[in-house]
């Protein structure tokens, strides 16, 4: 029997920061470089670890009916989760959706949050690492590494090839994303299989102009894009308010600019049909 969608479901499906919920591979991986860390003085805060792919479709699709972006009864259903979005008005299935927005702290959030990332895969961990003066840590292969330089956190590039030998890799992006950390450290692409082949030679959509000035212009809509959908998929009402907040400027800057850039490129490809195809695959609502 479905239950109607309301705030209540916000306590449904919650996140976790415990390391024993990651997928069994990268669990090992990091509890094993948490356990170097610990035994080498260094201070570890783990923030959030697996954000059930159920939560990240109860956020997504309140976000979107509560913002007017679909109608409820068009949402798609998900196994194991008899909500019932459509109140037989769209006045009291747009409240009810703004009331679970409300509860989950998404009100200052301006694109939905994505369906699917490293965390809703357990792939991903988000934690605070410090410490005092020489880090002395022993790598996957059981070698003492010392580490003097700065800085004394996550962000040491020196720690960072310690991890990488446990199998746990640093958010690539650098300083966008402090906490973060993953099975492969990057954020998850999104449709641009055709502009990413725009981008290098080798295609074969002759009929696109690759100069340098409109492969850049691709590749920064790409990154764009790419860092739109990877913060979007970061949001969690269970993160610290300053978390939340930083995400919130993020997925701004990065859908904002997306956006933009979209609208650009659809102007300058006008008619060629691969690349309209491509670029309607990306939605920054």
């Amino acid at each position: 029997m479905q239950e109607l969608s309301d705030a209540k479901w916000v306590y449904s499906f919650n996140g976790s920061s415990s390391t024993y919920d990651l997928s069994p591979t990268f669990k090992t991986n990091v509890e094993r470089f948490i356990k170097a860390l610990k035994e080498s003085g260094a201070r570890v805060t783990v923030s959030a670890t697996l954000r059930p792919p159920q939560r990240a479709y109860l956020m997504h699709w309140a976000w979107m009916i509560a913002n007017r972006k679909i109608m409820p009864a068009k949402v798609p259903s998900y196994p194991g989760i008899a909500i019932k979005w459509d109140h037989g008005t769209l006045d009291k299935s747009n409240s009810a959706a703004k009331r679970m927005v409300s509860a989950y702290g998404m009100q200052g959030l301006h694109v939905a949050p994505a369906l699917r990332s490293r965390h809703t895969e357990g792939n991903a961990i988000d934690m605070n690492i410090s410490w005092t003066g020489t880090l002395k840590i022993a790598n996957a292969s059981g070698e003492t590494i010392e580490i003097e330089s700065a800085p004394s956190s996550g962000m040491n590039s020196e720690l960072h090839k310690v991890a990488k030998t446990y199998g746990v890799i640093k958010f690539l992006g650098g300083f966008k994303d402090v906490p973060h950390w993953s099975t492969d450290g990057r954020q998850m692409k999104i449709h641009n299989l055709i502009l990413a082949c725009l981008v290098f030679s080798g295609c074969a959509h002759s009929n696109v102009d690759k100069t340098p000035a409109k492969s850049l212009g691709i590749k920064t809509f790409m990154d764009a894009a790419d860092n739109c959908q990877y913060f979007a998929g970061e949001w969690d009402s269970n993160l610290t308010k300053e978390r939340q907040r930083y995400i919130e400027k993020q997925v701004d800057k990065y859908c904002g600019e997306a956006k933009r850039l979209k609208e650009k490129l659809k102007v300058e490809y006008k008619g060629n049909a691969d690349v309209e195809a491509e670029l309607n695959n990306y939605d920054f609502d």
